[in-house]
C-alpha cells in the first residue's frame, strides 16, 4: 500500500496544470517569461483573472496528495512527494515548476491554519515588495515553523520539500542577494 501511496502522490502532484489550463488561452506557459509552468509565470501569460484556476489547482493537488497518501498509510514523506511530482513531471519530460502551490496544499491538509497563515504571510509580503519569489521564501519559513509548533514529528519531512523548492529558486536567491530580482504586478 505504501508504494501506491508514494505513486499516486507523485502523479497527482505531477499534473501540470499551468500547461493545461492557459493553453486553453492559445498558449504555452513555458515558452513564457521564465517558462516555468506555475501560477506566477501563468499571470505573466495571461493575467492574474486567467491564472487563478492553475493556483488552485496546485494547491488542491497538494492537499489531494495529502489526503491520499495519509488514507492509504503513507505519511508524510510520502504526501510530500506531490512536490516532487510538481518540480520533475513525467508529463514534462521530468521538467516542471518550483512547488510552492503544492507545498502549502499539503499544508493545508497537515493544517489549515498553518496553511492559512503560510498564505496571508505570502500576501502580506507580496503585497510590500510585489516578489513573489521573496514572499515564497516567507511562506516556506510560515509553514516550517507552524508545522514544527504543531507536527514535530512531521517537520523533517516538510523541511525536506522545501529545501527542494529552495533547490528550484537558484536564479531568484542570486538575484534577491543583489537586490535585482524583478517584482510583478497582479
Amino acid at each position: 500500500m505504501l508504494y501506491i501511496a508514494a505513486a499516486l502522490s507523485f502523479l497527482i502532484g505531477s499534473i501540470p496544470f499551468a500547461v493545461i489550463l492557459v493553453r486553453g488561452s492559445g498558449i504555452d506557459v513555458r515558452k513564457i517569461g521564465s517558462g516555468n509552468p506555475g501560477f506566477v509565470n501563468s499571470v505573466r501569460a495571461v493575467g492574474i483573472r486567467r491564472a487563478l484556476p492553475v493556483l488552485v489547482a496546485d494547491i488542491g493537488k497538494g492537499w489531494c496528495a495529502a489526503y491520499l497518501a495519509l488514507v492509504l498509510g503513507g505519511g508524510w514523506w510520502v504526501a510530500l512527494l506531490a512536490v516532487a511530482g510538481h518540480c520533475f513531471s513525467p508529463w514534462l519530460h521530468f521538467k516542471g515548476g518550483k512547488g510552492v502551490a503544492t507545498f502549502i496544499g499539503v499544508a493545508l491538509f497537515a493544517s489549515p491554519l498553518v496553511g492559512a497563515v503560510s498564505i496571508l504571510a505570502w500576501l502580506f509580503v507580496f503585497g510590500l515588495f510585489r516578489i513573489a519569489s521573496l514572499a515564497s521564501f516567507v511562506c516556506i519559513i510560515c509553514i516550517l515553523t507552524g508545522i514544527w509548533w504543531l507536527m514535530p514529528t512531521a517537520v523533517a519531512a516538510f523541511a525536506a520539500a522545501a529545501l527542494l523548492i529552495i533547490l528550484r529558486h537558484p536564479k531568484n536567491i542570486s538575484r534577491l542577494i543583489r537586490g535585482t530580482e524583478l517584482g510583478i504586478t497582479f
